[in-house]
């Protein structure tokens, strides 16, 4: 319970760029999804925030940046797997 009476919301939902849920991440990891530019607030609680940033309630994944999501030279390539393989 917060100050006023109400939950405090500990969960941020994440969405896909289609508006499908992903999953759902703590608020520091919504924070820095917001600092690194991956994702945009939908939905945050009136008249709070966190620094410059609204408090997220919902995040969407931002479609401008999806192709700029980084590789690691050493990420290994997964094989999708199917039942015909």
């Amino acid at each position: 319970m917060n100050a006023d009476g109400g939950a405090v919301m500990s969960a941020v939902i994440v969405l896909n760029t289609d508006n499908t849920a992903l999953h759902t991440v703590s608020i520091k990891h919504a924070i820095r999804m917001l600092v690194r530019e991956v994702a945009i607030v939908e939905e945050a609680r009136d008249g709070h925030h966190i620094g410059p940033y609204p408090w997220p309630l919902v995040l969407a994944t931002d479609p401008l940046r999806q192709d700029d999501f980084p590789v690691r030279p050493n990420a290994r390539l997964v094989q999708a797997w199917s039942a015909a393989s």
